[in-house]
C-alpha cells in the first residue's frame, strides 16, 4: 500500500530547499553590500550603482538649485527695473498733478484714436484704389496722404499732437526724458541743429522778413494814400 502521505511529506520538504537569490559566488563580491534598513529589512545594493546614482542625483540637485538661484537673481532684478521704471516715471514725466487726474488718460485713449485714424487715412485701399484699378484718378490729397514718408509718420504725428493738445506738460516732460536718457546725445544735438536751421533761421525767419516786408509795404501805400487825400482835399 503507497503512503501518499509519506510522499507528500518528502516532496514538500525537497520543495522547501531555497534558492538564493545572489549567487554564491556573488555573495563574498566587494561589489555588493548588505545593510539593514530602518523598517528591519536587509537589503543587497550595488556598491557602484549606489556611488553612481549619488553621484547623478546630486548633480541634478546642484543643476536644479543653481537654476533656481538664477530664476530668482533675474526676478529680483526685473522687479528692481519695473520699480525703477515707475519712480522715473513718477519723478520727471508724470509729475503734473492735474493732468494726471484729468487729461493723461482720456488724452491717450483719443492719442490711440488718432493713431488708428492716420493708419485708416494712409491706406490705399480706403481710397477706393482696388475697386476701381483701370479708372482710378488719384487726387493731390490721396497722393498725399498714402505717400511713403506719410505712412511712416502721419500716424504717429496725429497721436502726438493729440497728446501734446490733452496733456502739454507731460508731453513735453516725455520729450525731455527722451532726449535726455534714451537717445545719444550727438543725435539729439544733430537734430536740434537741423530744426533750428529749417525752422527758425529757415522758415520763421522768412516769414518775419515777410510779414516786416508786408508791413513796411502797408505803411508807404496808406501813408502815400492819405497824403493823396490831402492834397485833393488842399485842391478841392
Amino acid at each position: 500500500m503507497v503512503n501518499f502521505y509519506d510522499d507528500a511529506n518528502e516532496s514538500s520538504n525537497s520543495g522547501n530547499d531555497e534558492v538564493p537569490l545572489i549567487p554564491i559566488v556573488l555573495q563574498n563580491s566587494s561589489e555588493l553590500l548588505v545593510r539593514t534598513i530602518s523598517t528591519g529589512n536587509e537589503i543587497i545594493e550595488s556598491v557602484h550603482l549606489t556611488k553612481w546614482f549619488q553621484k547623478y542625483r546630486t548633480g541634478v540637485a546642484s543643476q536644479l538649485s543653481c537654476y533656481e538661484k538664477k530664476w530668482k537673481t533675474r526676478t529680483a532684478n526685473f522687479r528692481l527695473h519695473v520699480q525703477h521704471i515707475i519712480n522715473y516715471s513718477s519723478r520727471n514725466i508724470f509729475n503734473n498733478d492735474f493732468e494726471n487726474k484729468h487729461t493723461v488718460v482720456p488724452g491717450s485713449l483719443i492719442a490711440l484714436g488718432a493713431f488708428f485714424a492716420g493708419s485708416i487715412a494712409v491706406n490705399r485701399s480706403n481710397w477706393g484704389a482696388k475697386r476701381m484699378i483701370f479708372s482710378h484718378n488719384s487726387s493731390i490729397l490721396e497722393k498725399l496722404c498714402t505717400s511713403i514718408p506719410s505712412r511712416i509718420f502721419l500716424p504717429w504725428v496725429l497721436a502726438a499732437a493729440t497728446f501734446k493738445y490733452w496733456a502739454p506738460q507731460t508731453s513735453q516732460n516725455l520729450v525731455s526724458a527722451t532726449e535726455n536718457d534714451l537717445l545719444p546725445r550727438h543725435f539729439v544735438k544733430s537734430y536740434h541743429d537741423t530744426w533750428k536751421r529749417i525752422y527758425k533761421e529757415g522758415y520763421v525767419a522768412k516769414k518775419n522778413d515777410l510779414k516786416s516786408q508786408i508791413d513796411q509795404t502797408l505803411q508807404k501805400n496808406i501813408r502815400y494814400a492819405r497824403e493823396q487825400f490831402y492834397e485833393k482835399l488842399g485842391q478841392a
